[in-house]
């Protein structure tokens, strides 16, 4: 898309980033025991990242 595009860049940086703190979360927690749990832990950290995002 880059390519075809002006403005758009290159690389994924901004999504590497958002995810960066629930990979580092996940990694140093153990992660969860069940499935509704992670499922859940991603609901929270989604709202969370988004809500963050718009100020």
């Amino acid at each position: 898309m880059f390519v075809h595009q002006d403005g758009v860049s290159p690389t994924n940086n901004a999504a590497e980033q958002s995810l960066r703190e629930s990979v580092t979360f996940r990694k140093l927690s153990f992660g969860t025991q069940r499935q509704t749990g992670s499922q859940n832990l991603a609901i929270v950290q989604s709202v969370t990242e988004t809500s963050r995002r718009l100020g």
